[in-house]
C-alpha cells in the first residue's frame, strides 16, 4: 500500500458571526414633562459587560445629563428635541469622542428608540493554513 501525501490549502471566511470587537451606544428615552433617558456602551470584546449603562431622570426636552460608567469612563447627553437623536460624549481613559446616536424612531407615547453598532472582525490569518494528509 502507498501513501501519498495531499497539500491542501485553507483560507479562513470573513462572517459577521464571528465578529470579535463591538462599539455601541443603545437606549431609549421617554419624553414629557419628565424625561427618561436609559443608555448603554458596549465597547470591547463581544460579550462583554457594557462600559457605562444607566438611567437619567430630566425634566421636560431639552434635557442633559450623565449615564453611570466603569471607573475611568464617562457618557453625557444631550436631547434637544423628539425627534432628534442624541448627542452623546463618551470618554475613556485615554480620549474623549462625540457621537450623534441617531433616533431609530419614536411611539404614540413618545417612547423612542436610539442607537447605533459597530462589530469589528476577528484578525485575518497573515498566511493560508496547510493541512498535510
Amino acid at each position: 500500500m502507498q501513501f501519498s501525501t495531499l497539500l491542501l490549502t485553507a483560507t479562513a471566511l470573513l462572517t459577521p458571526a464571528l465578529a470579535e470587537g463591538i462599539f455601541a451606544i443603545t437606549g431609549t428615552g421617554t419624553a414629557g414633562d419628565s424625561t427618561s433617558v436609559t443608555l448603554e456602551v458596549q465597547n470591547g470584546n463581544v460579550g462583554d459587560a457594557p462600559t457605562c449603562s444607566g438611567t437619567d431622570n430630566e425634566g421636560a426636552l431639552p434635557v442633559s445629563g450623565s449615564i453611570p460608567c466603569d471607573y475611568g469612563y464617562a457618557l453625557t447627553f444631550t436631547w434637544d428635541t423628539l425627534n432628534d437623536g442624541i448627542a452623546a460624549t463618551y470618554t475613556d481613559p485615554t480620549n474623549t469622542f462625540t457621537y450623534n446616536v441617531p433616533n431609530n424612531g419614536c411611539d404614540g407615547n413618545n417612547m423612542c428608540q436610539f442607537g447605533f453598532t459597530d462589530l469589528f472582525p476577528p484578525k485575518m490569518a497573515s498566511k493560508a493554513r496547510t493541512l498535510r494528509v
